[in-house]
């Protein structure tokens, strides 16, 4: 990002969207080839709960700089499909999970 030359680039922004969907990731894994453990518990109600309002915040922050650079735009279109992918989540799991 240096090199190209953007200004205010999203570092902070693409940290967090990286640590949640690397949460995700983890997550995935988790019930793929170990056991389940209560810390496994722990951060997917983090990243079900918390991560979702702080990434939702920093989507309406990135919302009017989603011009500036492609880093800008592809975070912001990252933080509303997490958003999305955990509502459309959490309805499937109120509505169609036996």
């Amino acid at each position: 990002m240096q090199a190209s030359g953007v200004r205010q680039p999203p570092y902070v922004s693409l940290f967090v969207l990286f640590a949640a969907y690397g949460g995700w990731l983890m997550i995935f894994l988790t019930l793929r080839f170990w056991y389940w453990s209560g810390m496994a518990l722990l951060g997917l109600m983090g990243l079900v709960f918390v991560a979702p309002a702080v990434i939702f915040a920093m989507s309406i922050y990135l919302f009017p700089k989603r011009k500036v650079s492609g880093y800008h735009y592809g975070a912001f279109v990252a933080s509303v499909g997490y958003v999305c992918f955990v509502a459309a989540l959490l309805i499937y799991r109120a509505f169609f999970w036996e």
